[in-house]
């Protein structure tokens, strides 16, 4: 079945005429890429030419309090309320839940938090793993504090389908599996056919909207992705209507809209300059955007493994 999806969008047969829903395609900002003198403008007016709709940053804060996106005092993301509107804020980790508890009790609430990244991963020994039960244990006074205006979406696993961390998480708190409405994933796989199993098994078990919180064939670590430029831009074009079709997945952040170096399978959207490249092209081509939609792809990646 999914085989014979990826031939009907390799025909051609998809249409790239607005075809996805509304705010679907995002992306996502990296505290440790450098911001090139093109961030935030003319990056984020690229990315929003393109169809981009909202963007995440590993940070709970507002970007004017986070000197790893406002280097100098007087830079624009400091004055672009445009901007830190687009932005999804995550708690990090249980370091960040009683700062979240404050926020939700302010006159500033956001439409959508999402409840950790990655518990169950540490990058680089940088972050903290955060076992399920003590992540039910953190995260349950702050999903039962009032939050009329704002949408919880569930902590985004490094392996979305690990068949006991959600489990016994929500297990331990019952009131999160109530108050969450949204189940965020990350998914890094050049293999389309796998991608898409592996979204909708997970949607199949929850029965919830689904996120892709983090999305591409690959964001280093051997997923086995040896795509070029053209490569990626031909996934993006083929997987992305097929994402779309599902459903029940809301919206996709791909990682990344910074300008970023690297050799195989660069996930970037945008040069340094702030321009759009054969990526941005594709993505937003794939949903009527700036460009033509449709695919030529016959050959997906190698390999299985998930890459950040």
């Amino acid at each position: 079945m999914l085989l014979a999806a990826l031939l009907l969008v390799a025909a051609g047969t998809t249409s790239a005429q607005g075809t996805c829903k509304p705010g679907f395609l995002n992306t996502v900002f990296n505290t440790g890429t450098p911001k090139h003198a093109s961030w935030p403008d003319p990056i984020w007016s690229t990315l929003t030419s393109y169809g981009i709709q909202n963007f995440i940053t590993f940070s709970l804060a507002p970007l004017p309090q986070n000197p790893l996106f406002d280097p100098a005092p007087n830079t624009p993301a400091r004055s672009n309320p445009t901007l830190e509107k687009a932005r999804i804020p995550i708690v990090m980790d249980p370091r960040d839940t009683a700062a979240a508890q404050t926020l939700l009790a302010s006159n500033n609430t956001p439409p959508y938090l999402e409840l950790f990244n990655e518990p169950d991963y540490s990058y680089g020994g940088a972050t903290p793993l955060t076992d399920p039960v003590a992540a039910a244990q953190n995260l349950s006074p702050l999903v039962s504090a009032p939050h009329p205006h704002t949408t919880f979406l569930s902590p985004a696993l490094a392996n979305p389908n690990d068949p006991n961390w959600l489990p016994t998480f929500f297990d331990q708190c019952p009131e999160c599996l109530s108050q969450i409405d949204i189940i965020a994933m990350h998914i890094y796989e050049p293999n389309i056919d796998y991608a898409i199993g592996n979204i909708t098994e997970l949607h199949d078990r929850w029965g919830k909207r689904i996120w892709i919180t983090e999305f591409g064939p690959y964001n280093g670590g051997g997923s086995g992705c040896t795509f070029d430029q053209a490569g990626v831009a031909e996934y993006a074009k083929t997987i992305v209507p097929m994402i779309d079709r599902l459903g029940f997945v809301e919206k996709i952040f791909w990682n990344c809209g910074d300008a970023e170096v690297a050799d195989v399978c660069n996930p970037s959207l945008t040069e340094e300059d702030g321009s759009a490249n054969a990526v941005l092209e594709a993505l937003g081509g794939a949903c009527g955007f700036g460009g033509k939609g449709g695919s030529n792809l016959t050959v997906r990646g190698r390999g299985r493994g998930r890459g950040r």
